[in-house]
């Protein structure tokens, strides 16, 4: 019954040795590329001894004011009324894009429930369209479809 049955050599066929060197490494022909990271990294494992100081982390997060820039003052607060020290004591979005304004991070959309980092005004929402009116339900627009989903026409 498998009589027939063909063997078929590897894809990539290495000698044993090159296998049993690679440790989970890029397996390549020219090994002098990729030589063990203790070796060529400073600050490794290997070279840190328990009298050396540990390397200093890096921050967590991105500073909110680039050095050299003059800093900018929150465009909403500033719209609201607020008082200019408090709207000069940050801004509204951070360098990554995250909602930093206090006031907009407490406000929740009323269109999509939207707080915190992705607080926005109802005239950013995304649930509305460009026109100015608030998008239907998904479920609303596809009963609005000539067709059901199982491809029939609707009875109007």
């Amino acid at each position: 019954m498998f009589r027939n049955v063909v063997k078929t050599p590897p894809l990539n066929p290495l000698p044993q040795a090159q296998h049993a060197e690679s440790h989970g490494r890029p397996i390549t022909k020219r090994p002098e590329l990729f030589q063990r990271m203790d070796q060529e990294r400073p600050g490794s494992d290997a070279e840190v001894s328990p009298s050396s100081p540990l390397p200093s982390p890096l921050p967590l997060s991105l500073p909110c004011k680039p050095a050299g820039v003059a800093f900018q003052q929150c465009q909403l607060c500033v719209s609201n009324g607020e008082s200019l020290e408090f709207a000069r004591s940050h801004r509204l979005k951070d360098d990554i894009g995250r909602v930093i304004c206090p006031v907009l991070r407490k406000y929740t959309c009323p269109y999509c429930l939207a707080t915190g980092d992705h607080a926005h005004t109802k005239s950013y929402c995304p649930m509305v369209n460009p026109s100015g009116k608030r998008a239907a339900a998904i479920a609303v627009q596809l009963k609005n479809t000539p067709r059901n989903a199982s491809g029939r026409s609707r009875k109007q």
